[in-house]
């Protein structure tokens, strides 16, 4: 596995993430999958690497890879509401906030 594997798919996930947060930013339905999108496009990131070829994610089968996508892309958005939480509470704002 390479080092810049696992930090492909977790930048492609949070990019992708925030551009559909961009787009869905006003519609109510859409809102509530803005945490999902990171972890389905890490799993279709990590599936194309796979079948490309399997030796890039030093896995041995396709649900260890789909697995892998999904932690990373999670991790994605996990990483970005942490440092909102940061951020906010040295600013001094709200922290409880959404």
């Amino acid at each position: 596995m390479d080092l810049v594997t696992i930090p492909f798919i977790v930048l492609v996930s949070y990019i992708l993430g925030e551009l559909f947060k961009v787009l869905v930013k006003n519609k109510k339905g859409l809102n509530k999958l803005i945490s999902l999108i990171p972890a389905l496009v890490g799993c279709i990131v990590a599936l194309i690497m796979y079948l490309d070829d399997p030796k890039i994610l030093g896995v041995n089968n396709i649900y260890v890879a789909m697995e892998l996508g999904i932690i990373s892309g999670a991790s994605a958005s996990s990483t970005n509401e942490i440092i909102k939480k940061i951020f906010k509470k040295e600013r001094g704002g709200n922290t409880n906030e959404n």
